[in-house]
């Protein structure tokens, strides 16, 4: 079975429910952007933050990123992780 896309609305939503256990900000040095992932309860729905349209949802800045989880309402456990460029090749 498919699971459904993380949209920031849904994320908005497992937040305000106080269903989300932790969220890692993880940056690819290969593609210089940051992702987030999502530890949370819902087990229907992906772990990776997606756009309205499915795609993974990407961003140039880890502030933007966090700008995003202050505007969500997010006071949880955030790890930091780095994906080094010949960890992305394999």
């Amino acid at each position: 079975m498919a699971r459904k896309n993380l949209t920031n609305e849904l994320l908005g939503v497992l937040i305000r429910a106080g269903r989300v256990e932790s969220i890692s900000l993880c940056y690819s040095e290969a593609n210089q952007d940051w992702w987030l992932f999502v530890s949370h309860a819902d087990p229907e729905l992906g772990v990776d933050l997606s756009t309205e349209r499915g795609a993974q949802r990407r961003f140039k800045t880890s502030d933007t990123a966090l700008m995003l989880l202050h505007r969500l309402g997010y006071h949880g456990p955030l790890r930091f992780d780095y994906l080094a460029a010949a960890e992305a090749a394999d």
